[in-house]
């Protein structure tokens, strides 16, 4: 009996030491195991934030990035900002070029053609290239640059400033000429974000606010307005003229330079507070504005093709999915077509980028490539 049970233990321990033997998916003496292909992509998969809905129209390819997107140049190039540098990075071969070792708060002409940014010494002009580079306005120690745009070309580039406790709004023109722009911010009218420069006009979100006295005491009312500026003397003419407590919101502007808003009117009735949401487009060639064909829709971002008739939106989905609770969905409409694209379960990317038939965004510390199928 003693005989029979040393065997079956001795039979026992070299079962275990083959099975520790056999090759297996984890690693063996600190060496990884090949998995296979199969494998590999369903373990990528598995980390995927996004999921392509029409399949028939778009493909989706995920990337590791050296830093966030700041904005596309074209289908394949994108401007990255990262720890205070600023890179412009090609998709397809994967080749980085550091157009700054230090800069931050980047923008883009409209034409791709100029890439501006801000560090220490004031702001810098650039090409996508990299080359050209020249300070174009130079801060003074007290100086505090509180915004600044381009114009479409990046020919020029007017800067809002704080000097000495005072607002200055300065135009630096093609040839690096300075001029101070008469222009009269003061705590109840001040600019809040630049949106289209021409080269007779800014046009910009602006705040105007008061003190209201009330039977408690002083209120203070404000509301948000679409404005433009007269470079020429500074005289503004305010074009949406809300009331205290309404607002006006930038959503985007189109190829041809159409500007995109979200106007709230807030009002009261015996349930509470009521905010009516409606869709304005302000043509800037013949500056009529009109109420837009999008519908009041949950958008959260919006990328328009073609003003208000082709454009691209993520949106809370009509019914919210309980497995995921982030889950947004990316759209396309065209005219009265409406297409799901691809579902993202992370929730809204914070931005959208967008150049002909390929969306870039970044979700869940990747960056995601959607492009159209030909």
């Amino acid at each position: 009996m003693i005989k029979k049970f040393t065997l079956c233990l001795l039979s026992a321990s070299l079962i275990i030491v083959l099975a520790a033997c056999s090759p297996s998916a984890d690693q063996i003496d600190g060496e990884e195991v090949d998995m296979t292909e199969d494998e590999v992509q369903s373990l990528e998969s598995a980390f995927e934030s996004v999921d392509i809905v029409d399949g028939d129209n778009y493909v989706v390819e995920r990337k590791t990035m050296h830093g966030d997107i700041a904005e596309i140049i074209n289908s394949s190039t994108v401007l990255l900002s990262g720890e205070n540098q600023l890179m412009v990075y090609d998709m397809e071969t994967e080749e980085v070029n550091v157009i700054a070792q230090q800069g931050w708060n980047p923008q883009v002409s409209q034409n791709k053609s100029i890439i501006a940014y801000e560090n220490d010494n004031g702001i810098y002009k650039v090409s996508p290239s990299g080359d050209g580079e020249v300070l174009v306005y130079e801060r003074e120690s007290d100086e505090i640059i509180r915004s600044y745009i381009l114009s479409r070309d990046g020919g020029s580039i007017l800067i809002s400033l704080i000097d000495e406790d005072e607002y200055k709004t300065v135009l630096v023109d093609s040839s690096l000429n300075t001029r101070v722009v008469p222009f009269d911010e003061n705590e109840g009218f001040v600019v809040t974000r630049p949106l289209y420069l021409t080269r007779f006009r800014l046009y910009a979100l602006a705040e105007s606010s008061e003190a209201i006295q009330g039977e408690e005491g002083s209120v203070s009312a404000s509301s948000i307005d679409f404005v433009y500026v007269d470079l020429s003397n500074g005289r503004i003419r305010n074009i949406t003229s809300n009331d205290y407590g309404d607002t006006v919101e930038y959503v985007d502007q189109s190829n041809t330079g159409n500007i995109i808003l979200r106007h709230i009117k807030r009002s009261t009735n015996e349930e509470g507070l009521v905010e009516t949401k409606t869709y304005r487009t302000f043509n800037t060639s013949t500056e009529y504005i009109y109420t837009s064909r999008i519908k009041n829709r949950d958008i959260i971002l919006f990328k328009s093709i073609n003003d208000d008739r082709d454009f691209i939106t993520v949106e809370n989905p009509p019914e919210p999915d309980q497995r995921y609770p982030k889950l947004v969905e990316l759209k396309h409409y065209a005219g009265s077509r409406e297409d799901t694209i691809a579902t993202i379960f992370t929730g809204s990317p914070s931005q959208i980028y967008l150049y002909e038939d390929t969306i870039v965004f970044n979700s869940n510390g990747d960056t995601y490539i959607i492009d159209k199928k030909n």
